[in-house]
């Protein structure tokens, strides 16, 4: 298992990733940002080791929706 997969699954399970929860998240700017430099540090550490990229679209949509309620928040 590739470590960025480790962390998504991580933050998946801690974050909701359906509506209509993910309209009441509670997540911090500073949340997400530990968020973004924990992914970026596994991604760099897959990279170094030869894991493939493998972040699943369905990730790649939880962080979009994630992304839009901060947007909606103010937060980013």
């Amino acid at each position: 298992m590739c470590a960025v997969s480790m962390i998504t699954d991580h933050y998946r399970g801690k974050w909701p990733s359906t509506f209509p929860a993910i309209e009441i998240i509670s997540i911090t700017r500073g949340q997400w940002d530990e968020y973004q430099k924990l992914k970026k540090a596994a991604e760099d550490y897959d990279k170094r080791t030869g894991q493939p990229d493998c972040v699943k679209p369905e990730v790649a949509d939880w962080e979009k929706q994630i992304e839009e309620v901060l947007r909606k928040n103010g937060l980013i």
